[in-house]
């Protein structure tokens, strides 16, 4: 008879997971990346809804001074009058008036229409031109406490309108003039 002879296995330790330091390791270097991410995500969206913000205040301003500017071009001067210390105009063609242009709250009305937004001041005056030997200015002919203004020795109007949001304010200025006459 042979011998037999039993044979015993040796358990050795076989690395079937992850240490403690490796899961800890991987969890920073998750969290750092997502959260650069995030800043970096977070930074474009308000750097475009600041940038939008700011489009929005110009593109009012100009469409509110281009339909202004457009109104104020169609009338003789002898139909254009400031009101309310220059922060209100009328033009009108017979007995009623048929463009009343002011601020309301924050709005621009044109008659009974609100044309613009944010508008935080709206203001007109009266220009006269000056004409000297090389070059020429304006003049301001407005007279501070005149309830209604009607002065014939002017040539312009200068329009002032400021937008106002959160984080940007723009101002445009424009010299319009009226409708010529013809003699």
């Amino acid at each position: 008879m042979g011998l037999k002879t039993n044979k015993k296995k040796a358990f050795t330790l076989q690395k079937s997971g992850f240490t403690l330091i490796e899961v800890v390791v991987t969890v920073l270097i998750f969290t750092v990346t997502l959260s650069a991410a995030t800043h970096f995500f977070w930074s474009g969206y308000s750097t475009w809804n600041r940038t939008n913000e700011i489009t929005d205040n110009h593109q009012s301003a100009r469409f509110a001074v281009y339909n202004i500017t457009k109104r104020i071009k169609k009338f003789n001067k002898d139909k254009i009058y400031l009101v309310e210390g220059g922060r209100r105009l009328f033009l009108w063609e017979g007995e009623n008036i048929d463009y009343d242009i002011r601020l309301l709250h924050k709005d621009l009305c044109i008659g009974d229409y609100p044309y613009a937004s944010n508008i935080e001041n709206l203001k007109f005056s009266y220009k006269k031109i000056i004409f000297n030997e090389n070059s020429y200015y304006l003049s301001d002919t407005n007279k501070e406490g005149e309830r209604i203004k009607r002065i014939d020795n002017w040539d312009l109007i200068k329009v002032e309108l400021v937008t106002r949001s959160k984080n940007s304010s723009y101002k445009l200025e424009t010299f319009v003039s009226p409708k010529a006459e013809l003699n």
